[in-house]
């Protein structure tokens, strides 16, 4: 089977291309990374200079092994039967071969092996450099570092001068001198520090702040207005003529602040959302009920046909509006920010910015006294220790001569300190593979834009996006997509490609981590598609239990089958399964599933110490 995509797969694991691929689910990214890396692994001096960096620590110990276990199936001669393990066995000989020549022993010494979280590289930097990262030393990171956040706000506000004039009063007044809203806007600044802390600094802002930021908010305003005069094009005669009515029919009844006029072709906001207050409830739904105070009476013949006239506009829309990407448009109306109408705003955002240098000191101090960082904090440290542009440090110098590809997983989850991080990693990249075009150095992004998961970790979405189209810095990258699913059946793939492209966006937008959909085409054919089995009556548990016991045996007596998964609604359901397995002596791994702790033979032995003692 020759694979639609396989081009795009051959270009992915060339040394000499800086790459971006998007890898959906399903579509074999392991392996993909794995022949990258052994591919770069037989160009190089020493294996270090290549680095694989992911996301956790379970998905860098997969890796690793999945690596070795190729170099000791391709020292072992052992049997190869599908394409793409061909592919590996060739890379995986060709960097045995390059290792006998330059003295590696990587079977033997797999710590060469660079494959590492982000954290624990980001980490390494910083221990490198304690003075210049501001980290002092050895991290410790907190998972959980809300009670960080607290203590920091706590004390900042605790000390923070409220008198007349200060900062802090002015954005206490302007949250009804609310302490609680003041520590929940705080807190959520400082979980997202690593998106403004480097840009803002000690920085104050003026006039020129204030017109660039009104400036970046007309365009955001004109760009959803004009998305949404094309959207409704077909219909803007008719809904501007029932507009004007509602709007005189409102101030006749003495509701002159709702009765804003509309101008289709303008982009004013107040006209705009009088579109938005006619066709939405308060809840942001379509309207199902026009009433008076609406703007729709149903005291004449007049009113009927116009009150008519606007409940067939509403069916129209809805109907047209299968995916649901008309009422989001409606919707964010609600939420398009006013610019220029308040000059108060702008002097509470000067407050608050003079005040975020100050709070984020108060956090390092937090941070110091606890023995504890968060994830942002070792990014941010990591970023210090390699220095700005102009003056690289003596570690951005060291890494720039040992560090030659670097490969990063799940790139979606990437944050903005971590991107940076890379940023500073590749400078210079560009350059160095124009004068050096035989011994590029390389940089390959692997992620599905579609999959990202760690927004709570202030991971952006679309700085993927932007790499993909923009590359990193100086360093352009080659786009790729893989499409071929391997991991389900035709008949589910088809499902996912119908249902879910009418739940994501229609066009990638950076600026709103809005993703489109990527369909996938299936590898597998719809003559392997699972089976249904039904079980039922009292003896249904047992013979679902011995049944699928059955089916293990089967499946693991095959030579080509690595591992089966068993899924189950909870933990109860499958401790059945688990004890009928350790009878039948089918090995089986469950993480808290069972526990040590609760084996029969453990409780003996727990018992026998707690005598003896």
């Amino acid at each position: 089977m020759t694979l639609p995509d396989l081009t795009a797969r051959r270009r992915a694991i060339d040394p000499r291309l800086c790459v971006c691929v998007s890898a959906p689910a399903g579509s074999g990214k392991t392996e993909l990374l794995i022949q990258r890396f052994l591919a770069l692994l037989a160009r190089v001096d020493e294996p270090e200079s290549v680095v694989a960096i992911t996301f956790t620590r379970k998905a860098a110990a997969e890796m690793r092994a999945r690596l070795v276990g190729a170099l000791e199936d391709a020292s072992l001669g052992q049997a190869v039967t599908s394409e793409h393990g061909q592919l590996t066995r060739e890379l995986a000989n060709a960097v045995i071969s390059a290792g006998a020549k330059r003295g590696w022993d990587l079977i033997a010494t797999p710590s060469r092996l660079r494959i590492q979280t982000i954290d624990s590289f980001c980490g390494e930097l910083t221990r490198q450099m304690p003075i210049l990262s501001g980290s002092g030393g050895e991290l410790r990171i907190s998972d959980d570092a809300d009670p960080l956040y607290r203590e920091a706000v706590a004390d900042f506000l605790a000390q923070g001068d409220c008198s007349p004039g200060t900062d802090m009063e002015r954005v206490l007044l302007h949250l009804d001198n609310n302490w609680g809203s003041a520590s929940d806007l705080l807190l959520r600044l400082l979980k997202r520090r690593d998106q403004w802390q480097r840009l803002l600094g000690s920085a104050q802002l003026d006039e020129r702040h204030r017109d660039r930021l009104e400036a970046s908010i007309a365009e955001l305003v004109g760009d959803e207005i004009q998305q949404l005069r094309t959207t409704l094009a077909p219909e803007m005669e008719s809904i501007q003529s029932l507009l004007d009515y509602r709007a005189s029919v409102l101030a006749a009844n003495g509701k002159t602040a709702d009765a804003h006029g509309f101008e289709p072709e303008l982009d004013s906001l107040a006209g705009w959302r009088a579109l938005c207050d006619a066709l939405l409830t308060g809840s942001g739904g379509w309207r199902k009920r026009l009433t008076k105070a609406e703007g729709f009476p149903n005291d004449s013949d007049h009113a009927k046909a116009r009150k008519a006239e606007m409940a067939a506009l509403l069916e129209r829309l809805q109907e047209a509006d299968s995916q649901g990407q008309l009422l989001a448009s409606v919707q964010a109306l609600r939420l398009l920010p006013d610019a220029g109408e308040d000059l108060a705003h702008w002097a509470v955002l000067r407050s608050l910015v003079a005040l975020l240098p100050r709070l984020a000191a108060q956090l390092l101090l937090v941070f110091r006294r606890r023995g504890q960082v968060d994830h942002a904090q070792v990014a941010l440290a990591a970023v210090a220790a390699l220095g700005e542009d102009e003056s690289p440090t003596e570690l951005a110098l060291r890494l720039d001569h040992r560090l030659e590809h670097l490969l990063v997983d799940e790139f979606q989850d990437t944050s903005s300190g971590q991107f940076e991080l890379l940023r500073r990693l590749t400078r210079g990249w560009a350059d160095h593979n124009e004068a050096n075009p035989q011994a590029a150095r390389t940089l390959m992004l692997v992620g599905d834009a579609m999959q990202s998961i760690y927004g709570f970790r202030e991971a952006n979405v679309g700085l993927f996006i932007q790499a993909r189209d923009h590359g990193i810095g100086d360093l352009q990258l080659v786009p790729l997509e893989l499409e071929v699913n391997f991991r389900s059946t035709a008949r589910i793939v088809d499902w996912v490609n119908t249902h879910f492209d009418t739940a994501f966006p229609t066009a990638d937008d950076p600026q709103l981590g809005a993703v489109s959909y990527s369909a996938s085409i299936p590898a597998i054919a719809e003559g392997e598609t699972p089976g249904l089995q039904i079980f039922t009556g009292e003896e249904g548990r047992a013979g679902e239990v011995s049944w699928l016991c059955d089916r293990l045996e089967e499946g693991l007596a095959r030579r080509e089958v690595g591992s089966i998964a068993v899924l189950g609604r909870s933990r109860n359901v499958l401790r059945p399964f688990l004890a009928a397995m350790r009878e039948r002596g089918i090995a089986y791994a469950g993480r808290d599933l069972d526990p040590l702790a609760q084996r029969m033979v453990v409780g003996d032995l727990l018992t026998l110490c707690a005598v003896l003692q």
